[in-house]
């Protein structure tokens, strides 16, 4: 392979197959980083006339856009910064469009952001939460749009934990939550585009808008001057740029893979190399065409970077998992050895320097760049509702300058090297991935990416088509997916999470003994309290009251009833917990009954009352199944159920018979639990041993009885 100029002379871009439209940048960029890009949305809003519009998965009206101590007469923070816009421009309107399900997701995110926004905003700042999407997916899309003259496109919503610098130092105390948590070092692109494309982008926001509101945006009138950022640079000018999205199956609109169809093009055409950032990769059909290419004698280098790890345990334990199939797969076809899989890092002794890659980019040759919020996984080439630019330099040597240029800054960021650095030794060892290799390795390095798998984890990505699904997943076929006919080969791993479920007894066992933790818990206030509720006259009353104020405030059912059955024991304990979760039920229910469906839809989300709506013609049935396999918080299913078509007999009914598997067994094993962990002796361990076991085998009862519901569902 020669690292001669590839020949781009034959289009890719193909509106109304792999793309929506392809329409004309006055000037296009590539930023690199959020800190880039806060500066730069800043910028350009801090010149809106008329409109902005934001389209993102989340937004927090805490994030500081300027952390250099520059003031330029506005608040550094987000929502601040938009409610001084609006209430200095008098025709300024902004319109933030946000996926719906936000809220379910409290413990990362800004709580209740439409209501602070109905409390705290200017009356021309609109917010409304999109639930227009097929159950399970989301609106991932993160699009800024200012003046319909200049929009921003790529990985990086407006919210936190996305700042960072090009140098992504390890530590930085700058690099802050609105909180003051700290989080590793962080890379994301975006791009930002002028002229038509902004316009063409502005019609699909207020597209969305009316689907979502039921209420048009007004026409903009023309801007003398794009509000273009100073600060953006280089930039390549009057080139086309193609809008490619994806969009489940709703209703009756049809599902949109745009986006998939313009990966697999791309790939099939690039000559010299594909060059690939992204957060995630289990994405099958873009494995198999990858899988082509390597197979083919001149075929073109893979370079994928990826981050080392995602965030949070269930994403580890699944998207991270899954990705390792497709590694043994990739790495398998590499007969020419044209493959390199890699992680970035700082060299972080403690293990700490790994950067958290979440752009979502491909640049194939000199020839074609896409930037957008797709990732490489199943959901988002089906599912999710995403938007991508790409950019094509056909018979455009300038552009071609463009796209290369891009991909050496990225390489030259990544290795902690000069672009001209990066340059030379791709010219000098022939292509990009051997140019790589020759200079990587220094404090600031890309790495080999391994996944190890194991045989429990190959067992758990049996079922990855509910993990990670391309396509839009019926909820009358949920039962299906979660309770599959054959049980005979889950026995070992069932066995396996016994196992795991006695050694943590015997671990907390260990700490309680050998640990200062035993004598706070037996000398401190808290159990003194606990006793004392107990023991009052008014405690019943009190654990009802508690249920629904707590409720309410969306903490967990399952913590409640834990804290109930350590309180009363495992016989009263288990009637009280029943007695406060109905009560909170029925509360919330009738809450949900008295605020009607477009109230719950804007708490809870369009996806969850459509559930509801789907399953309640079954009544009691249903009920029973929401309960058992719980697919949101306790609380916003009662609120749905009461907005819905679910009867009060059948949801109370259903709710009791749904919960009192789960609270015996939980009674069960905090019982023995907690011997184990005051004496713990082998009778105590024995004994927790059978409860667990007992559990499992009416867990396959159950999980029997789980199926032929669902054949009556269906």
């Amino acid at each position: 392979m020669t690292n001669k100029d590839t020949a781009c002379n034959h289009h890719i871009l193909q509106p109304g197959g792999n793309c929506w439209r392809c329409e004309k940048t006055a000037r296009a960029a590539l930023i690199i980083d959020a800190e880039a890009y806060f500066t730069a949305f800043r910028s350009a809003a801090l010149k809106a006339e008329q409109s902005i519009y934001i389209a993102g998965w989340d937004i927090d009206s805490r994030i500081k856009l300027r952390r250099d101590g520059i003031d330029d007469g506005y608040p550094v923070e987000l929502g601040d910064f938009l409610n001084a816009l609006a209430k200095r421009r008098k025709k300024l309107k902004i319109y933030i469009l946000l996926w719906d399900f936000a809220m379910l997701f409290g413990i990362n995110r800004e709580w209740f952001p439409i209501y602070k926004l109905d409390w705290k905003t200017h009356r021309h700042v609109h917010l409304e939460m999109d639930g227009k999407h097929p159950l399970g997916a989301s609106q991932h899309e993160k699009m800024v749009i200012i003046d319909e003259g200049v929009a921003f496109v790529g990985g990086i919503d407006l919210t936190k934990m996305r700042w960072d610098t090009p140098a992504h130092t390890i530590v930085d105390p700058r690099r802050r939550s609105p909180g003051g948590t700290a989080y590793r070092p962080y890379h994301d692109v975006q791009m930002v585009v002028a002229g038509e494309i902004a316009r063409a982008l502005s019609d699909s926001f207020r597209s969305r808008w009316w689907k979502v509101t039921g209420k048009k945006l007004p026409e903009p009138q023309a801007v003398e001057k794009y509000p273009w950022p100073d600060e953006v640079g280089p930039v390549v000018e009057e080139c086309l740029i193609g809008i490619a999205r994806t969009r489940g199956k709703y209703n009756h609109e049809p599902e949109i893979r745009e986006i998939e169809l313009l990966y697999l093009d791309a790939i099939s055409r690039a000559q010299q190399s594909i060059y690939i950032e992204n957060q995630y990769f289990t994405s099958q059909r873009i494995t198999d065409a990858l899988i082509e290419r390597l197979g083919e004698k001149d075929g073109p280098e893979i370079i994928i970077i990826l981050p080392l790890t995602t965030d949070g345990w269930l994403s580890q334990n699944t998207m991270d998992m899954m990705r390792g199939l497709v590694f043994e797969r990739l790495r398998s076809a590499d007969s020419f050895h044209r493959l390199g899989i890699y992680f970035a890092d700082r060299n972080g002794v403690d293990g700490s320097g790994d950067i958290k890659i979440h752009s979502k980019l491909m640049i194939v040759d000199d020839c074609f760049i896409r930037v957008g919020s797709a990732n490489l996984n199943n959901r988002s080439m089906g599912m999710d509702t995403e938007c991508d630019l790409a950019m094509e330099a056909v018979n455009r040597p300038d552009l071609q300058g463009f796209i290369r240029d891009c991909r050496e800054r990225l390489l030259a960021e990544h290795l902690g090297r000069e672009v001209s650095e990066v340059r030379q030794a791709v010219r000098e060892n022939g292509s990009v991935k051997m140019g790589l290799e020759a200079i990587r390795g220094g404090e600031k390095t890309l790495k080999e990416l391994q996944v190890v798998l194991t045989d429990a984890n190959r067992k758990w990505l049996e079922n990855q088509d509910l993990i990670d699904p391309d396509r839009v997943i019926e909820p009358e076929h949920l039962l299906e997916d979660w309770v599959p006919e054959n049980q005979s080969n889950q026995r070992w791993h069932n066995f396996l999470g016994v196992g795991a479920i006695l050694l943590l007894c015997l671990g907390l066992a260990a700490v309680w003994r050998y640990t200062p933790l035993g004598d706070f818990l037996r000398t401190g206030d808290i159990l003194n309290t606990l006793d004392g509720i107990r023991h009052n006259n008014l405690a019943f009353f009190y654990l009802i009251a508690g249920y629904v104020v707590c409720g309410l405030v969306m903490i967990p059912l399952t913590a409640l009833i834990s804290v109930t059955l350590l309180v009363f024991g495992p016989l009263a304990g288990s009637g009280y917990a029943m007695a406060g979760a109905c009560a909170s039920a029925i509360v919330s229910y009738f809450l949900g009954s008295y605020l009607g469906r477009n109230f719950v839809r804007k708490l809870a989300g369009k996806s969850i009352n459509t559930l509801s709506k789907k399953l309640g013609k079954h009544g009691l049935i249903s009920t029973i199944v929401i309960r058992m396999t719980p697919i949101a918080p306790y609380t916003v299913v009662n609120l749905a159920a009461g907005a819905s078509h679910i009867r009060f007999v059948d949801f109370l009914l259903g709710t009791v018979i749904g919960l009192l598997p789960g609270i015996i067994a939980l009674a069960g094993i905090l019982n023995r639990g907690t011997a184990v962990i005051t004496s713990p002796n082998l009778i105590s361990i024995l004994s927790l041993a059978i409860i667990v076991l007992v559990i499992v085998g009416g867990a396959f009862i159950i999980r029997r009885w789980l199926r032929e519901l669902a054949d009556r569902v269906r």
